[in-house]
């Protein structure tokens, strides 16, 4: 029988799991369409029209904050269904599970750490408005993208 220090654990974690989900998909539906309509993925024509996104988006941060909170408060609340598991003895796959999440949580952090709070410093470091020619892949998280879609091209 579970102590009520316990039952408050688990029902914080589930919370946190739900919490992040909620907060996931705010941001997510908040976040303005980055597709192929901005030009061909890693073309100039597509990173201007991401500068523009970024720039004319209200509440970009915000939005990214809820993109990022997600996934962590995910690996938050997850921590007691691992430790649910291991007490019945299943210590190998919610092991690996966990590791996954956490890791997949921290590689997410990075991309919106850069996509939401790095990007927007970016166009304005230039003295004009626009990305001058050969610079639109200044933004870390679209650079390494590039780099994906060239590596696929070859």
């Amino acid at each position: 029988m579970t102590q009520p220090r316990e039952k408050c654990y688990y029902l914080t974690s589930g919370l946190l799991l739900l919490l992040g989900g909620v907060i996931f998909l705010w941001g997510g539906k908040n976040h303005p369409a980055i597709n192929a309509q901005l030009g061909p993925l890693g073309s100039e024509e597509f990173f201007r029209h991401f500068v523009a996104h970024v720039l004319g988006t209200p509440n970009w941060q915000a939005i990214h904050t809820g993109i990022l909170a997600g996934p962590v408060l995910w690996v938050l609340g997850a921590v007691a269904l691992w430790d649910r598991l291991r007490r019945a003895e299943e210590s190998q796959w919610s092991s690996l599970a966990l590791v996954a999440l956490a890791l997949g949580g921290l590689t997410w952090a990075v991309a919106f750490v850069f996509d939401g709070f790095v990007a927007p410093y970016y166009p304005g470091s230039y003295p004009r408005p626009r990305i001058p020619p050969g610079h639109g892949s200044c933004f870390p998280v679209l650079r390494l993208i590039r780099s994906w879609s060239s590596a696929w091209d070859s």
